[in-house]
């Protein structure tokens, strides 16, 4: 089953491991030979510092009253830790349909960062919520299809991020603070292809990278991307090319990659029906690795399913000054009245059959006027605003956002069961999944029309919507 086979690869990945920074063999080791399954990489080994005997007496003597105390007075003066995420994903084509989803990732309290690889984007046409800062790097119009890095982050002071020059439209590469914490990401997508193009490329990305690395050692840097490689220890599939290149510049650069180290939950990052594979990283050096917490392969697509790539989580342990939290989400009502035809038609016919020649009171006539409006022309609907009372996308109603758990929830049925019943789970899926994109497709239609409609009267909005394209603010709505 999916589930045993899941264990079992679990358990091979945990059979392979670094030895030691410098050494001349080979990076990868087995753990099927117990006396090389006690090499292990001395940067990843964690250990705590003894008690002090004496110490602990002394504190003991007066109850610990004094440790208390101090505790107490230094309160405001230490830097506490706060959890951060970082998500990371193949998007396999960004539209705005997709960033819908995307974007409400970052309404979860703690993720800052989402990191999208292949957004195959060649023209800047993805509009971001108010809110929401993006940083990426598009191909070039005459390359091959496919490519194209993107960086989507909350748009607080606790996060503050530039981007730094790349020669390849492969790398991108940002740097700045998280909260206290100074880190340097780095996102890369490597060629699938086997031609030649395609391998001049890859080198010549790899190369770059390792350039990147050099040149600025004391960075703690996180590299997340689809390298298109296979490792030959992570999956079922025989290293290929791109997993050499990255096997060799774990080695020289004394690299971590979490993929394997048990901070990792979830081995497959790229699934499509039966098959499966691991071609999405994330590396490390010394500096990063002591700050990441944990790290979840989601698998199960219990999060994000838009994507045949799984969806990867980065728990980092920053520390911070205070205790200010992100995001404290809430939610804005909106009513309006809706003026198309049908809704006005069935309102007035409303009216007509309870209209009778007995009705001789204004109270009773208005009554039936506010029922049929509630009824045919009121709508309310819900939008979520994060702590600065900026909200998602305009077109995200409340029946779009059901719509989307319930495509997940069917998607979870079918990938968790066998035979007919998957079968038809997946139908069902597949019903919602459509259901959904017709839904986002009508609101984002319905949306871009009332704004063509302000734009035609001019004024104001016109040179608000131009200052938009341009980007030089969001939309408010």
């Amino acid at each position: 089953s999916n589930k045993e086979r899941s264990k079992k690869d679990e358990h091979s990945k945990k059979e392979y491991m670094y030895m030691k920074k410098g050494t001349n063999d080979k990076s990868i080791v087995s753990t099927k030979n117990k006396d090389r399954n006690k090499i292990i990489n001395n940067e990843r080994t964690r250990t705590k510092p003894k008690n002090d005997k004496n110490k602990n007496d002394n504190d003991n003597s007066n109850g610990g009253r004094d440790n208390v105390d101090n505790r107490n007075n230094n309160n405001d003066k230490r830097k506490i830790k706060e959890k951060v995420e970082i998500k990371a994903i193949n998007i396999q084509g960004m539209s705005n349909m997709k960033l819908t989803e995307v974007e409400d990732m970052l309404n979860n309290e703690n993720t800052n960062i989402i990191c999208l690889t292949e957004t195959q984007l060649k023209v800047d046409r993805i509009n971001v919520s108010r809110g929401v800062k993006k940083i990426d790097s598009m191909r070039e119009e005459k390359d091959k299809k496919g490519g194209g890095l993107m960086i989507l982050y909350k748009e607080t002071d606790d996060v503050k991020l530039e981007k730094r020059e790349s020669n390849s439209k492969d790398i991108l590469e940002v740097f700045g603070k998280i909260k206290s914490t100074v880190l340097r990401v780095i996102i890369i997508y490597m060629d699938c292809g086997n031609n030649q193009e395609a391998k001049v490329r890859n080198r010549r990305i790899a190369e770059e990278l390792e350039n990147k690395l050099e040149s600025r050692r004391e960075e703690p840097t996180i590299i997340v991307g689809d390298f298109n490689a296979h490792l030959g220890y992570l999956g079922y599939q025989e290293e290929n090319e791109n997993g050499k290149r990255i096997n060799e510049l774990i080695n020289r650069q004394g690299l971590t990659l979490i993929n394997i180290d048990e901070k990792c939950s979830g081995v497959y990052t790229w699934q499509r029906g039966e098959q499966k594979s691991v071609i999405d990283f994330v590396l490390t050096n010394e500096n990063a690795c002591n700050i990441i917490k944990k790290m979840h392969i989601d698998e199960e697509k219990e999060e994000c399913d838009i994507s045949d790539h799984n969806l990867i989580t980065i728990t980092l342990d920053v520390k911070y000054d205070n205790g200010k939290k992100f995001n404290n989400k809430k939610w804005k009502e909106i009513t309006y009245i809706k003026d198309d035809a049908d809704s006005i038609i069935k309102y007035i016919n409303e009216i007509e059959n309870k209209i009778t020649d007995q009705i001789n009171n204004i109270e009773k006539f208005n009554k039936i006027l506010k029922e049929a409006s509630d009824k045919h022309l009121k709508k309310t609907y819900k939008r979520r605003i994060n702590k600065e009372n900026k909200i998602e996308q305009p077109w995200i109603t409340e029946e779009i956002r059901q719509g989307i758990k319930k495509r997940k929830e069917w998607n979870r049925k079918q990938r968790n069961t066998v035979g007919e019943e998957r079968e038809r789970f997946f139908e069902q899926y597949l019903e919602q999944k459509f259901k959904v994109q017709r839904d986002i497709k009508e609101e984002i239609t319905k949306h871009e029309k009332k704004k063509t409609e302000e734009v035609k009267k001019g004024g104001k909005k016109l040179f608000d919507y131009i200052r938009i394209l341009k980007g030089e603010r969001t939309s408010k709505e």
